[in-house]
């Protein structure tokens, strides 16, 4: 098994993703499509009635894919794992990163890479994003590093993570 993953989200730090590093695995979401058009593992872990027609497409031929429920059109997905829950009670799964982070720290990766995911708190954010899928996120990086396994952070997103002291 490789012992690092890279998670690639849309923020504006997608683009400096170190792609074909050895010994690591890249995960990305559906709705990225547009922007990214390889990775190793796809995700698309909001119900299909929310989807508009961009993503729908994508999810079609995206493979592999996990979604958050089987769908019989969608013949070639995997149904996220729901130990990953049980695992993790206390845990917030508050946007789709959380679910990916807690499935690679489940999966024995020891090293996670983070691309793109740090525009929680950027102009054009909704309430949303700036509380409750910002702390996850804070959280899961807290809970990697905890267990004394490494983050790589873009520099550019690190002001986002360095959060003054009281």
């Amino acid at each position: 098994m490789k012992n690092t993953l890279v998670i690639v989200g849309g923020g504006a730090t997608h683009r400096q993703v170190p792609w074909f590093r050895a010994n690591t695995d890249y995960w990305g979401l559906v709705s990225l499509s547009g922007i990214m058009r390889w990775c190793d593992q796809w995700f698309e872990l909001h119900p299909w009635s929310v989807l508009g027609p961009r993503d729908r497409r994508w999810a079609r031929r995206a493979k592999p894919l996990y979604t958050i429920r089987r769908y019989a059109h969608l013949t070639h997905a995997r149904q996220f794992p729901m130990s990953v829950f049980q695992n993790h009670p206390e845990a917030p799964f508050t946007s789709s990163f959380n679910y990916l982070m807690a499935l690679g720290f489940d999966m024995g990766y020891t090293r996670l890479g983070l691309y793109g995911c740090g525009d929680f708190l950027k102009k054009g954010a909704s309430a949303r994003e700036r509380t409750v899928e910002w702390a996850g996120l804070l959280y899961w990086v807290g809970y990697w590093r905890g267990a004394g396994r490494w983050v790589e952070i873009p520099e550019t997103d690190l002001p986002m993570f360095d959060l003054p002291r009281y």
